[in-house]
Order: C-alpha cells, then sequence, then structure tokens
C-alpha cells in the first residue's frame, strides 16, 4: 500500500510539472551528454519555428546561431560534461527560418549516479529588449554626444583651475579639483562608449588608417593621465621598446583602445599598486601590455570579457556600462589585430594589444621623451 501511495504521488508531481512545462512562456530545452535535444517545451518550439517531427534528432549546437562566440559554445560542453554545474549565459540561437533570436537564460548539469547524464537550459526570449529601432539608436548617440560636449569643458576649466590652485599653494583645493577631474573624466569615458556601442551596433567603424608613431601615443596618454594615478596611490609606469617600426592606424580610435584599457587598470588597482605600459615588436606585430596589479581577471570569465554587455562580479560594482572592452576589441579588430588577456602569476591582469606593422611605413623611429620622475609617473624605461 505505502509503494502504491508513494507511485501516484510521483506520478502527480510529475504531471504538475510538465504541466508548468507545458504552459511557461520561458524557453526549456533538455539535451543529452552529447548534445542532442531530448526535450523541448512548446515555448521553445514557437520562439524558434520548429515542429514535432524536427525535433528528434536536433542537437543543440545546430541552435546556436553561427555568430556565437566560440566561447559560449565552450560553455555550453563545460555544462554538458559536468566541468560546471551551472552557469548564466546570454547568447543567441538560430530559429528554423534562420534569423537570430537573443536569449538569456541559465544551463544547469544533470547528474546521476555521480556523472553527467545531461543538461538542462532555461532561456528567456530578450529580443524586443535588444531590439531597438535605428532611430532609436541614433536619437541615443546624438544625446549622448550633445552630453559629452558639457563634460569636456567642465574637465577643461577643472584642469586650468588645477593649474592656477597649484601655482598658489592652495594644496586643499587642489585635492577637490582632482576629484571633480577624475569623475569628470570618468563620466567623458563612459559617455563615450555609450555613443560608441549606440553608432557601432551593426558594423566595424570606417578608420582613417595613417602611419603612426605608437611609442608618442602611448606617452602621451600615460600623461593624461599622471595625476589620476597619484590622487589613486598608484604607480604608473612606462616602459617602451626603442626603434619600433611604425604601423598603419587610426590615432583617434588607438587612442581610445588604450585609454578604455588604462582607465580600467586604474578603476581595479587598489591604493599602492602598480601599473605597467609597454611597448615591443614581436615578429610582425607590434604589442602593447597593459599590466596591473589588481584583482586579475576570474577564470571562468575570461571567455566573455569582451561580451557586448558584459559584467563581471568585480565590475559590477562599478556603474559601467559593460561596453568598454568591447569597444577596444572592436577597434583592435578593425586594425587588423587581436587583444588578450592573462592573468600574472604574480597578481593582477595584463591585457595585450597585437597590431600589424604597417607595409606603408617601413621606417624605424625613436620615441619622444618624458619627463623622468613626476611623483606617480615614471617617464620611458627602455626595455630594450
Amino acid at each position: 500500500m505505502k509503494r502504491m501511495v508513494e507511485g501516484a504521488a510521483c506520478r502527480r508531481s510529475e504531471v504538475r510539472y510538465r504541466d508548468l512545462c507545458e504552459n511557461t512562456d520561458t524557453l526549456i530545452q533538455h539535451a543529452t551528454p552529447d548534445g542532442r535535444l531530448l526535450y523541448v517545451n512548446p515555448a521553445w518550439q514557437q520562439a524558434l519555428g520548429y515542429a514535432d517531427d524536427e525535433i528528434e534528432g536536433l542537437s543543440l549546437f545546430q541552435v546556436l546561431h553561427p555568430q556565437c562566440p566560440p566561447a559560449h559554445r565552450d560553455l555550453f560542453r563545460q555544462v554538458l560534461r559536468g566541468e560546471r554545474t551551472r552557469a548564466r549565459i546570454e547568447t543567441l540561437f538560430r530559429t528554423r527560418a534562420g534569423e537570430a533570436l537573443a536569449v538569456a537564460g541559465t544551463l544547469t548539469c544533470r547528474w546521476a549516479k555521480g556523472r553527467p547524464v545531461g543538461m538542462l537550459g532555461f532561456f528567456q526570449d530578450i529580443s524586443a529588449k535588444r531590439g531597438w529601432s535605428q532611430d532609436g539608436k541614433d536619437s541615443l548617440a546624438m544625446f549622448l554626444h550633445d552630453l559629452k560636449n558639457p563634460v569636456t569643458a567642465i574637465l577643461g576649466y577643472t584642469q586650468l583651475l588645477c593649474e592656477l590652485a597649484e601655482e598658489q599653494g592652495l594644496r586643499q583645493i587642489c585635492d577637490m579639483l582632482y576629484r571633480i577631474e577624475t569623475n569628470a573624466r570618468s563620466l567623458c569615458a563612459l559617455v563615450g562608449n555609450y555613443v560608441d556601442g549606440a553608432l557601432r551596433e551593426a558594423e566595424p567603424p570606417g578608420l582613417r588608417h595613417r602611419p603612426l608613431v605608437l611609442n608618442e601615443l602611448l606617452c602621451r596618454i600615460a600623461l593624461q593621465y599622471e595625476i589620476e594615478a597619484r590622487q589613486r596611490g598608484l604607480s604608473l609606469q612606462v616602459q617602451l621598446q626603442n626603434n619600433l617600426p611604425l604601423i598603419c592606424g587610426d590615432a583617434v580610435e588607438l587612442e581610445r583602445v588604450f585609454t578604455n584599457l588604462l582607465h580600467n587598470a586604474l578603476k581595479f588597482t587598489p591604493p599602492g599598486g602598480r601599473i605597467l605600459v609597454c611597448s615591443e615588436q614581436q615578429d610582425q606585430a607590434v604589442v602593447v601590455h597593459i599590466r596591473d596589479t589588481g584583482p586579475g581577471v576570474p577564470p571562468d570569465e575570461l571567455p566573455f570579457l569582451f561580451d557586448k554587455y558584459w559584467q563581471g562580479k568585480v565590475h559590477r560594482r562599478d556603474s559601467g556600462a559593460g561596453l568598454g572592452l568591447f569597444i577596444v576589441k572592436t577597434l583592435v579588430d578593425a586594425h587588423g589585430g587581436r587583444v588578450a588577456v592573462t592573468n600574472h602569476p604574480e597578481g593582477g591582469a595584463c591585457f595585450s594589444v597585437f597590431l600589424p606593422l604597417s607595409a606603408t611605413a617601413p621606417q624605424w623611429v625613436t620615441p619622444s621623451a618624458v619627463s623622468e620622475g613626476g611623483g606617480s609617473f615614471v617617464g620611458i624605461e627602455s626595455a630594450a
């Protein structure tokens, strides 16, 4: 009798769960360890356009859109293998008609007798959230551009007042002005990232390639952040290899690349830490390394670091939009280069930007001199 009661209760529970799956708006899929779909609910079928007889034999990897980053596919495989028990993801599914469907959800590994036996996926359709019109994007970009102009003016006047206060020895006023300048610079960078994200949604930007002395660009950027580094109690050092060949690139866009990376390094390095900007030639590329002594990047977040709107656990405490590193990768890719990030064994993250050598401007150059000393800023230290 007891077994009959337990069996009836189990059947009732199964009916309730199946009824919940069949009537929810959540897209639910159940896959075997090799990725074959065992079950999808009606909401999943309706969103992706598959009929009942088309599900059998379908792989979840066939459902992932070709534009999905390889890291997303790797995450699915990790959960299927049980290397990760649970993971959140925002990715693109491919409908039966071949269209992209933006989804966000959770992957959960199912276990039996100590081994993975499949994976459950629960997703929400976020296409409406992402699918704002081009007119909306353009309007937002114009609004943010207009907002950036007065912020830039505030930054300029603050720097002028800083110089006047220093000349008159007004230390307390200097400190307050430096704080205003730091916040204005952060706001300016944030607005700039929103503008870029709105305008560059569909395709890479058009670049104005010119022969470029990369060391001079790096020196100029480092000098711009000298005061902020000092105020944060950080050591900012530059070590540039002499006689680097020219590269061919857009100086304005590359300045945005290295400004974003240096800004992040300053933001996430605790007081007393060190930031190092290096340049060197490796084979047919000029490489720029920006290394910090901050907390580094959690290994499970490395594959998603350059995804649009991605914010890791550390970054979520900041007010950023998750666009800075996405823009960095977009611009570096547009230059025919690549960007990579590693965690240093001694602590901290190192971002490396690889830019191809210019085939049209092969002459060698020597970097301009930067003043030695200056508190937290150390000038060029030859890395020959």
